[in-house]
């Protein structure tokens, strides 16, 4: 084809059956943007007082704990498409939390009502063993746990769990006029990063399963055993366990909500039963 090279990357000579759909986009793709950057690139360059590392920024993209819709959201955010006032005129462009601060895409990783929400999933990931990042506005956004290196696998996905669920209720205050409720929100995030984990070991298994009669190894990896520790425990003959750190969590949270939801419940009630003042 017209701009592609006679040999591959890896020396072997190309065939008329490399000539697919997919090798055709790519390499018109490549012809028309050449080396065009994306500008959302220099947008969050400019927000953030730097030049981030897009090349490590983009390889990041998937993990096996992130479905196809905590993928989409993250890959929003990248690009700058996710919906904020203040990117309209029909609203006020204030933070609809009431922070009394403008909302912008920056704003989800500053927002003073949103921060005991992050607090929260960090202090969840030190306990798997995983530092506090340097910079948490850099890590809710772009996964730079360390300057310019990306956080491990498990943080990642973690917090693209954390970033869909606070998208998710951060538009309902809006379309729902609920409140937004950051124990319920951590909640949700852990119960979510506990499914995901659960899929990966069962779909690990299934492999482990189909391989018992077939001439393939039929042990799983050391290395797909141990992948995700401070999550989920796996042995190399597909047998798991959720990670006692992660269900504890769970729990804590889930008496954390409920104590908070009597604690609402009874104000609400004390206030219901004051007397009027008579004028």
């Amino acid at each position: 084809m017209a701009g592609e090279e006679a040999t591959k990357k890896n020396g072997s000579r190309r065939r008329q059956s490399d000539i697919t759909i997919q090798n055709i986009t790519k390499l018109n793709t490549r012809l028309l943007t050449a080396d065009v950057r994306p500008n959302c690139e220099a947008s969050w360059n400019l927000r953030m007082g730097r030049i981030l590392p897009w090349l490590v920024i983009w390889g990041s993209l998937g993990t096996e704990l992130s479905d196809a819709t905590e993928e989409s959201r993250w890959h929003r955010n990248l690009h700058r498409a996710t919906f904020v006032r203040n990117r309209q005129n029909e609203t006020s462009k204030m933070c609809r939390l009431e922070c009394n601060r403008e909302e912008s895409m920056l704003h989800f990783a500053t927002c003073s009502k949103i921060r005991p929400f992050w607090d929260t999933i960090f202090l969840f990931l030190t306990s798997i063993g995983i530092p506090w990042p340097t910079n948490p506005t850099e890590a809710i956004l772009f996964n730079l746990w360390d300057g310019d290196s990306l956080g491990p696998i498990e943080a990642r996905a973690t917090i693209r769990h954390a970033f869909s669920e606070v998208y998710r209720r951060f538009a309902l205050v809006d379309l729902a006029k609920l409140n937004f409720d950051c124990t319920a929100a951590a909640l949700s995030t852990l119960q979510s990063l506990r499914r995901a984990a659960l899929r990966r070991a069962a779909s690990v298994k299934k492999m482990h399963a189909n391989r018992l009669y077939t001439h393939k190894p039929n042990v799983i990896p050391q290395e797909d055993a141990a992948k995700y520790p401070g999550l989920i425990t796996m042995a190399t003959d597909g047998s798991y366990t959720i990670s006692d750190i992660l269900e504890q969590a769970i729990i804590n949270l889930k008496t954390k909500l409920t104590a908070e939801t009597l604690q609402r419940a009874t104000l609400a009630k004390l206030k219901r039963r004051r007397p009027k003042r008579h004028p």
